[in-house]
């Protein structure tokens, strides 16, 4: 099921403004024990560009900052939710890990989780504890229902 992604945004960063807009290639909801979470999925066939997959990880960091920033005034926003990355290879996987460790100053962030296509051959794996993230001092593996998706 695909559905367009949200809306174009715009970011002022270092002087400048900075236009990103994204489309994922799979969205869906997820509620679990009362919570709600948008799921935006991303197949990486390794056919991308390393700028352009780079560009991608940074418009969705601006877009969940600013819906972020949103919430906590009390607008109404996107709501909470993370970018499923699917990726072809080990070594795939953790080069997008390294690109989303320069956001967030530095430190990474909950917003990207990342998987090989292999570790959810039986598609109820997907809930299960194969997502990496990319923070600083994390190397577990997580699953989607963690309160931390809350």
């Amino acid at each position: 099921m695909s559905s367009p992604g949200p809306p174009p945004l715009s970011k002022h960063t270092r002087g400048r403004v900075v236009h990103a807009a994204f489309r994922p290639d799979v969205r869906f909801h997820l509620t679990h024990a009362g919570t709600d979470m948008t799921l935006l999925a991303e197949a990486d066939r390794s056919s991308e560009r390393s700028k352009v997959v780079e560009a991608k990880l940074k418009a969705y960091f601006y877009f969940w900052q600013h819906e972020r920033e949103k919430a906590r005034r009390g607008e109404p926003s996107f709501g909470p939710f993370r970018v499923l990355w699917t990726t072809r290879s080990q070594a795939r996987m953790e080069n997008l890990r390294q690109y989303s460790m320069v956001l967030n100053h530095g430190k990474g962030t909950a917003l990207h989780w990342l998987t090989v296509e292999t570790a959810y051959q039986n598609p109820h794996n997907i809930c299960e504890p194969i997502w990496k993230l990319r923070r600083v001092g994390d190397e577990q593996c997580h699953g989607l229902l963690e309160s931390r998706m809350q």
